[in-house]
């Protein structure tokens, strides 16, 4: 067996012993981490920490919250025909800052849950809805109001930014 077959060996068994713990607390993983870390050799722990960090900040951005995914079927009921604005995402499973900033959104969502609606489109998955609104570059933000887009931009932003950037459109 050769050094990289092991160290992917390692990898699926860390990964199955922390999805045992995805249910329990943070500290409860980190602790299981830790403790697997201390019986693998040097370096090896931390090719697994950044394997898992990278998986978990991926299933963050997938899971569903505060924020539906849409697609070409549900956008014209969910985006065009709302009846509060709508801050629309775009974002891909492979793009660190669209991962980075989707917990940020989803806390923006449940916060302003009744007054705005969030809702996030994968381009890989929609490329003719990322088509139409001319993105060529994610993370992208399209705010929409009374059916027509009335703000865009292009990029990650912290909370508060972001917050600035809705309030005109908030009733």
């Amino acid at each position: 067996m050769t050094a990289r077959q092991a160290t992917s060996d390692l990898v699926v068994a860390a990964r199955i012993v922390l999805r045992g713990a995805r249910a329990a607390a943070e500290p409860t993983r980190q602790g299981l981490f830790a403790e697997l870390s201390g019986q693998l050799a040097p370096g090896v722990g931390v090719l697994i920490h950044e394997h898992i960090d990278k998986e978990s900040l991926t299933m963050a951005a997938k899971r569903s919250g505060p924020v539906d995914s849409v697609t070409e079927q549900t956008f014209p009921v969910r985006v065009l025909q709302a009846k509060r604005p709508v801050l629309v995402q775009f974002w891909a499973p492979w793009c660190g800052p669209c991962i980075r900033i989707t917990p940020i959104v989803e806390e923006v969502a449940a916060e302003r849950a009744g007054v705005l609606d969030v809702v996030k489109i994968n381009v890989d998955e929609e490329p003719g809805l990322a088509d139409r609104h001319e993105v060529s570059s994610i993370p992208a933000f399209v705010v929409y109001a009374d059916g027509a887009p009335v703000k865009a931009w292009t990029g990650a932003a912290p909370k508060p930014l972001l917050q600035r950037i809705l309030v005109p459109f908030l009733r």
